[in-house]
């Protein structure tokens, strides 16, 4: 008795105190009671009405499809809906400035605090699984499900649920004013929308085609199955990464753990999707894990430029004595020049890897004569939004000399001069007469970086117009970084004072 009470105790003290704290409130509240007996209240009918309705020899061999999926369905919609959203207004409401919630109160990490928000909502989910488990058996029963099917399909409504819970944490941690929570809250239900409609066409599509018909196969099911796998929980450790970051306090460095782990994830999804291309002999995994790279870049651009441009003494006790430890650590560590330089470096990395595989690699590869055209596109998309984003750091800098007007935050400025400079020569070419829905009205969109796909013969002008537009706006940002990177140094350190002056000072100061 005395290991099992050990145990006990071990396993109590491992226990995350927010989930006992979630899930206390959770069983206290009327929300997840109500969801249990709407869910009981739907089942029961629904299968009701099928007994009804059922006539021996006259029913369909899909009724166990149908019915599984009308009950699976429900479950997606209520996962993905209902406890991602209850979820995200409770966080929001606890970090708001005049609230003395547990988020500022208690002495736990801010990793530990999103950790028990997340699998408290997760055990909600699985609580209603549970509840909805036994007719979902009953479909077994009927005609056209199998077992496998069943579990499958179960593990993959989890599997998005999860997605779905982190990436509404994600959007409750921002601390943003009651008209903004509302934006994201629209913003939130229209992805949830899409997220639900997808799930569920996608896992009809899969139990049409069966299960069994594909285990076997490793480029049609396993392979697949496993990107899609890794693609899920990669980019829901990544809105985990940012929802940590956005809860952590303004003086820490806030920006490491994020990088640190863009980073791993490109080097390890390179990797494996460069096995694949090697030994499946085709080309278009590495291009979609080139794509995504630059979309992940993209908006790393645009959050760079609005973080510090000085540090304080709490960063600058973890920068390295050496310089050689100070060049790595200067495009981790939180810093709008070295978040620029980190995007862009990694950005130069993917572009490398992708045409040094291409230039191994035999021409027979699928997507083998895709990647000009996509390292175009790549190129024209990074450039141009580091042209925009140097502009709106350069406009920040004249206003705040000039003016003394602090504008803030810059990616709002960045996405505001794009709109003007999107607009304006659209309205130029209106009132001019030309006609702007022509293949021939391609020039009034060179300030448009959307317009590179509806005019892909001019994508050489696009790039030499995005590559201008950078290098420009980037030299004239040079002091600006050259300011932060030269202050990127440790804390000089601090020379105890001399015992006679230490006298002598207590001395002066007794007499005086």
């Amino acid at each position: 008795m005395g290991m099992v009470s050990n145990i006990t105790t071990q396993l109590d003290g491992w226990i995350n105190p927010f989930v006992v704290k979630e899930l206390r409130q959770a069983v206290q509240g009327r929300f997840v009671v109500g969801i249990l007996l709407l869910f009981l209240l739907v089942c029961v009918s629904a299968m009701g009405l099928y007994a009804m309705q059922y006539e021996e020899g006259l029913s369909d061999f899909n009724d166990g499809r149908d019915m599984f999926m009308f009950f699976w369905g429900a479950l997606v919609v209520a996962g993905c809906a209902l406890i991602p959203l209850n979820v995200m207004v409770r966080l929001s409401k606890e970090i708001e400035a005049n609230q003395t919630e547990l988020l500022f109160t208690t002495t736990l990490s801010s990793g530990t605090i999103i950790r028990g928000k997340l699998f408290s909502a997760f055990v909600l989910s699985v609580l209603i699984y549970t509840a909805c488990l036994p007719f979902m058996t009953l479909t077994f029963l009927m005609r056209g499900i199998d077992v496998v099917s069943i579990f499958m399909l179960l593990i993959y409504g989890l599997i998005i649920v999860a997605l779905m819970v982190q990436f509404a944490i994600f959007i409750g941690c921002f601390p943003v004013s009651k008209a903004f929570k509302l934006f994201f809250g629209l913003f939130i239900i229209v992805v949830i929308g899409y997220c639900c409609v997808g799930t569920i066409a996608s896992a009809y599509e899969l139990l049409r085609n069966g299960f069994f018909s594909r285990l076997g196969s490793w480029q049609y099911f396993w392979m697949p199955t496993s990107i899609f796998v890794a693609t899920i929980f990669s980019l829901g450790g990544l809105f985990y990464m940012l929802s940590v970051a956005l809860i952590s306090p303004v003086s820490s460095n806030r920006a490491l753990p994020v990088r640190l782990y863009l980073t791993i994830i490109w080097l390890i999804s390179g990797s494996v999707l460069g096995y694949v291309v090697y030994t499946e002999k085709i080309f278009w995994p590495l291009l979609i894990w080139a794509i995504t790279t630059t979309f992940v870049m993209v908006f790393g651009l645009l959050i760079s430029i609005s973080e510090r441009e000085s540090l304080g003494a709490r960063m600058r006790k973890q920068i390295p004595d050496n310089w050689l430890l100070r060049i790595p650590m200067l495009l981790l560590y939180s810093g709008a020049a070295g978040g620029v330089l980190w995007c862009l470096s990694l950005f130069v990395l993917t572009v490398t890897t992708i045409w040094s595989v291409y230039a191994l690699i035999p021409s027979g590869y699928a997507g083998y004569s895709d990647v000009d055209e996509v390292v175009s596109f790549m190129c024209t998309w990074i450039f141009y939004f580091l042209g925009y984003g140097m502009l709106a750091v350069l406009v920040r800098r004249i206003t705040w000399s000039s003016f003394g007007w602090r504008l803030r935050p810059t990616w709002a400025i960045a996405m505001c001069i794009m709109i003007i400079f999107m607009i304006i020569p659209l309205m130029i070419g209106f009132f001019s007469g030309a006609n702007l829905m022509s293949r021939k009205a391609w020039v009034w969109y060179l300030s448009t970086p959307l317009s590179s796909f509806a005019y892909q013969k001019h994508i050489d002008t696009y790039l030499a117009i995005s590559i201008a537009f950078a290098v420009v706006t980037t030299l004239l940002n040079l002091p600006w970084f050259y300011k932060q990177i030269a202050n990127f140094k440790p804390l000089p350190p601090v020379t105890p004072k001399d015992d006679t002056e230490t006298s002598i000072s207590d001395s002066e100061t007794a007499a005086a």
